[in-house]
């Protein structure tokens, strides 16, 4: 019988946080009462997320320069929401990725004393380390995705639990097999995003057809705006493709290799079996600052897992359709594509959401 409820403040700016925070508030759903407050989407939203009711599209942007543009108005947003959990009289606030954005929010509820727990650290084990000092100072617990996270926490004498990842559950059916024919592209949810690599995929597209002209592309869209700018774009280049919403999933069951812009989207494809041709490019000025800070030697989540460059990573001017061709014709004829997904999902199972659940009932 459930005897406790919990006020719980959540804050996930992006899509791929409000599916793990959803796996995360389940969990503590099965432990008490949850009344929920704070920022998310769809997923959160069905769970009764009551919300403060800010615009909240300036929060999800990335790199260097998009945020201080954007300054003003995360500053503005941060204050309305800090606020409004405050006065919901939260007893743990759980931040979900954007940590520059929550690390505010962390000190605030860590002086008020709420409990603070981030689910999805922050990249500290790639750059700006000094992070961890504050990490240490105002979060409890920071929930890891990825082993080699938990032992750089470890390493660090700070606390941190090794959740795991979703993905790891990914189970395909043996129906659901790939077939050659199909490429899916996923260019990126953001706007800079589809700026960058949009017109490189397309190029790639062109030069596959030229070759192959079974191939078939299958693109993803995040947005219907998304959707109609991809659909315009690869139908004018007399490119034989499918682009729909919420098909993800879908498309990457197909595709026995895709092309993806770097993010969690590189792990969602190899988990779905389909190896990913990792890509990076971004303006030159915000390049020039990452590039010199970034201290990890991957920049794909399956490499990073996997401690080993297994699947190509085109980086900035190397992020050409020509390379792109290149490394599709290496993967095609790999002999150990298969094995090397199988190892990825294994790698990435950590102790679960329910003990992630049951750390945050002992904290109140």
């Amino acid at each position: 019988m459930r005897t406790k409820t919990l006020n719980v403040g959540i804050v996930a700016t992006e899509h791929s946080g409000d599916l793990l925070g959803y796996s995360l508030i389940q969990s503590l759903s099965q432990l008490g009462n949850i009344n929920l407050f704070g920022i998310g989407h769809e997923k959160l939203k069905s769970l009764g997320l009551k919300d403060p009711n800010i615009e909240t599209q300036s929060l999800n942007v990335m790199g260097i320069i998009d945020p201080i543009k954007n300054l003003p108005k995360i500053l503005e947003n941060r204050k309305l929401l800090t606020n409004f959990l405050l006065d919901s009289q939260i007893d743990i606030f759980i931040g979900v990725d954007a940590p520059d954005f929550n690390m505010g929010m962390h000190k605030v509820m860590h002086s008020k004393n709420i409990h603070t727990i981030q689910l999805v650290s922050p990249s500290v084990w790639a750059w700006r380390r000094g992070r961890i000092k504050k990490i240490k100072k105002y979060i409890d617990c920071t929930f890891c995705l990825f082993p080699f996270e938990k032992r750089f926490y470890d390493e660090s004498n700070t606390q941190a639990m090794f959740v795991g990842h979703p993905f790891s559950e990914i189970n395909i059916s043996d129906e659901d097999k790939s077939q050659a024919q199909y490429i899916a592209l996923l260019p990126g949810s953001r706007d800079s995003e589809l700026k960058h690599m949009l017109p490189i995929m397309i190029d790639f597209a062109k030069l596959l057809a030229k070759t192959y002209a079974e191939a078939h592309f299958l693109i993803p869209a995040a947005s219907s705006d998304h959707r109609d700018l991809i659909s315009k774009l690869f139908s004018e280049a007399g490119i034989n493709f499918t682009c729909s919403l919420k098909s993800m999933q879908e498309f990457l069951i197909k595709s026995p290799i895709s092309v993806v812009t770097s993010g969690t989207a590189t792990l969602e494809a190899a988990c779905y079996g389909s190896s990913p041709i990792i890509c990076y490019k971004t303006g030159s000025l915000n390049y020039s600052i990452l590039s010199r800070l970034n201290k990890a030697p991957f920049i794909g989540l399956p490499n990073l897992i996997l401690d080993n460059l297994v699947f190509p990573e085109l980086i900035q001017d190397q992020c050409t359709a020509h390379n792109i061709l290149e490394c599709y014709q290496e993967l095609s004829a790999s002999q150990t594509r298969r094995q090397n997904l199988e190892k990825i999902k294994l790698a990435i199972q950590g102790e679960g959401f329910s003990s992630a659940a049951s750390y945050i009932f002992s904290l109140t």
